[in-house]
């Protein structure tokens, strides 16, 4: 038989998650930021203790923010956000499940989001950036 409130809080939990992801990102001037290309993606799949990168080119001098955000308040993901030349620039490692990032950028130019999955088990999550 299904458990037809958990899969309503498990409805609910997605909602909020992509919600807050969006909200996060978007917030201020709405396209700013990335220079061209997709700026949300839902439903990723990381496998335990792995990551994923993305390869976004940012304008220079305008803000820029990236999030992600797990399905599960028990999940634990990290951002890390190198330069081109591989340096971190900025990151979010806190234990918790939905990582935020921004910074603003000197040049136009690409840079490496990592988004990486803490525990010893596969997540989903979603990503967006401006």
């Amino acid at each position: 038989m299904v458990n037809i409130r958990k899969v309503t809080d498990t409805m609910s939990v997605r909602l909020f998650t992509v919600l807050s992801v969006i909200l996060c990102c978007l917030v201020g001037v709405a396209w700013a930021g990335a220079t061209a290309g997709e700026r949300y993606w839902e439903g990723r799949r990381l496998g335990a203790n792995s990551y994923c990168k993305y390869y976004i080119s940012f304008e220079g001098n305008e803000e820029a923010r990236v999030a992600a955000s797990a399905c599960c308040k028990t999940d634990d993901i990290d951002i890390q956000v190198f330069d081109a030349n591989g340096w971190l620039v900025v990151s979010d490692v806190l234990p918790d499940y939905y990582p935020f990032c921004k910074w603003v950028p000197n040049k136009t130019a690409v840079y490496t989001i990592k988004v990486i999955n803490c525990k010893n088990r596969p997540l989903t999550f979603s990503f967006a950036h401006n």
